[in-house]
């Protein structure tokens, strides 16, 4: 028992570790979307005038924003040292889409880090309890996400302490930046312009609680089809050439 348990524990640090990597990426991921939403996607809204302090960095001297029906303005006589900068902005359907599009993919990342390694451990559990007379337990999968996820339970838990006033303040952006792989649909469900947690209600805590149960579902879901020897690559490819097949049939 103790040797399954520390087997448990060692697992558990390995989906840790990818959901570490995971998130590493989901940040290249989000800030290229981000980055491309803008340039391809977005208008110019306005523009602000930008000049060279003393210490070199760039200062904002004025911002402007176009009225409706306001020609667009693309060159200005300026001082020696100040530069015309355009502001770009995306409409709210646009972003609403690219968010949706990006939670997808991040989410897709975010899955696929733990899932061959919980599908691995389930088919060689398998094997075990066929064939060498191990016990079945097809909630080992659960368990190690669950434990796995120790970290995230436990900024979760951090959250609901600073909705009461028992952190600091500045939290929520903190909670926002950890749980980056979810970060669209924790924007969806606590608009960016609630800034402190103390400013959440029940329904606010309540819709991010899916973000900490994702991982230990997921990798329940991976163990049992490993066990039970349910490749979905497999199916995926099976039935891409059985629809080619009949495709050149016809």
């Amino acid at each position: 028992m103790k040797v399954k348990e520390a087997s448990n524990f060692k697992h558990a640090w390995h989906v840790f570790l990818r959901m570490v990597l995971a998130t590493l990426l989901c940040v290249f991921l989000f800030l290229s979307m981000s980055v491309l939403t803008v340039g391809l996607l977005g208008s110019n809204v306005g523009y602000r005038i930008m000049e060279q302090a003393e210490d070199g960095t760039m200062v904002t001297v004025e911002e402007h924003y176009y009225e409706l029906g306001e020609k667009e303005v693309t060159s200005l006589k300026l001082p020696e040292g100040q530069v015309l900068e355009q502001i770009r902005d995306v409409s709210d359907g646009v972003q609403t889409g690219v968010d949706i599009v990006t939670q997808a993919f991040m989410l897709l990342v975010v899955c696929a880090f733990p899932y061959t390694l919980l599908w691995a451990l389930g088919d060689k559990d398998s094997v075990g309890v066929r064939y060498r007379g191990k016990k079945e337990c097809l909630h080992r999968g659960f368990l190690i996400g669950l434990l796995g996820n120790v970290p995230y339970i436990v900024v979760y838990l951090i959250l609901l302490a600073s909705r009461f006033g028992l952190v600091p303040g500045g939290y929520l952006a903190l909670f926002r930046l950890i749980n980056l792989p979810f970060l669209p649909y924790i924007n969806g469900i606590v608009p960016a312009a609630i800034a402190s947690a103390t400013d959440l209600s029940i329904w606010h805590l309540l819709g991010v609680l899916p973000v900490i149960l994702v991982i230990p579902a997921l990798c329940g879901i991976a163990y049992i089809l490993g066990y039970k020897q349910i490749s979905l690559q497999e199916r995926a490819t099976y039935a891409g050439v059985n629809k080619g097949n009949a495709d050149t049939e016809i």
